[in-house]
């Protein structure tokens, strides 16, 4: 039985890797991640609440003298001083301990801020948070992918030239879920060498002195990479079923992206109406969305829980209730993909 799922799994590989679109959905998996990291990088090279020169005193109607935290710091603000009236220059001598407070609050502000910006691309914890990227992106593409593979078989016409030959259904379908789970770790892993080189250069460009996160562990990596591909499971089980459902790839892939859409939706705005019902929060972490952001929720990674894109929420739920919930949307969308597989029958060419 595992042999010929194997066998299968060959031969359905033999067939993606020739097809276009799986090499075309890798490059955005390979450059959205890039962007955002060098996104960071600039955010964070551009902090410099320190230099401003934003405290003063007024010396008229018309404006005043100001001084920049360096200048005060420095003590390099004599000639300012000497410029003022004498009754100014009491009133400036007398703020400056406050301004000194004000430039340490500045300092402090502007060290949080470049650490948290360099928590993206200081590797080898940056790679974590590129890869709660790549799940973002990638539930799209391996939806995309998904119903692509079996869509396509409807399409052609071919399913029904396979199942001619006396390959069982249950064994095809199950061989196109391994492949599919394969493609997507291995399409993660492609994707993080790009990162890795990234971060490292960013890194090399930051200034001598200046703030960054803790570089973080490898295994931490590891663990998100396990989680990344995990929440990627119930996402390709969604696109086979849809497609399946609808003998198309087309109608597979809209209603699957349709539904993280509304999904993202009702939680955006129902979820802030009815955030004092607990009831109501015990419904949303049921669905998928929400599962997938509590499964991935981790310290030190930002995309995810209250920061991800569509699922905004004012917590998460934990780690192990989440697993549950996608182990459970796991077996019922497989069991309902499997069911309806041997049972549907199989058009002939369609074109779709």
């Amino acid at each position: 039985m595992i042999s010929d799922v194997a066998r299968l799994t060959r031969w359905e590989w033999f067939k993606l890797r020739r097809r276009w679109m799986p090499w075309v959905l890798l490059l955005p998996l390979i450059i959205i991640p890039q962007i955002w990291l060098w996104a960071e990088f600039f955010a964070y090279r551009s902090v410099d609440f320190y230099g401003n020169r934003n405290l003063g005193i007024k010396t008229s109607e018309a404006g005043g003298v100001f001084f920049s935290c360096v200048e005060i710091d420095e003590g390099n603000f004599s000639d300012l001083l000497e410029s003022l009236p004498t009754e100014r220059r009491k009133q400036a001598i007398d703020a400056l301990p406050r301004f000194k407070e004000i430039c340490d609050e500045h300092l402090e502000e502007e060290s949080r801020l470049r650490v948290w910006h360099s928590q993206v691309f200081v590797p080898p914890g940056g790679l974590a948070n590129g890869l709660a990227v790549m799940h973002f992106v990638g539930m799209l593409l391996v939806i995309i992918l998904s119903a692509s593979m079996v869509g396509t078989e409807y399409g052609l016409g071919t399913l029904r030239t396979v199942l001619a030959r006396g390959v069982d259904r249950w064994r095809l379908l199950a061989s196109k879920a391994v492949l599919l789970a394969l493609v997507a770790a291995a399409a993660l892993a492609v994707a993080l060498a790009p990162l890795y080189a990234s971060a490292l250069v960013a890194t090399s460009l930051v200034p001598a002195g200046m703030e960054l996160a803790e570089p973080g562990r490898w295994s931490t990596v590891l663990v998100i990479l396990g989680k990344v591909l995990f929440a990627l499971f119930p996402y390709i089980a969604l696109g086979m079923l849809l497609t399946i459902l609808t003998s198309s790839a087309t109608f597979g892939i809209a209603l699957a992206i349709g539904y993280i859409f509304a999904e993202g939706v009702v939680i955006s705005f129902l979820g802030a109406r009815f955030d004092r019902f607990d009831w109501f929060q015990g419904v949303l972490d049921l669905m998928i969305g929400p599962a997938v952001s509590g499964w991935l929720a981790e310290p030190g990674v930002r995309a995810t829980g209250q920061d991800a894109a569509f699922f905004p929420l004012d917590k998460v739920q934990s780690n192990l209730r989440a697993f549950f919930v996608i182990l459970v949307y796991l077996a019922a969308l497989g069991t309902a993909s499997t069911w309806l597989f041997q049972r549907k029958d199989v058009p002939g060419a369609k074109g779709d």
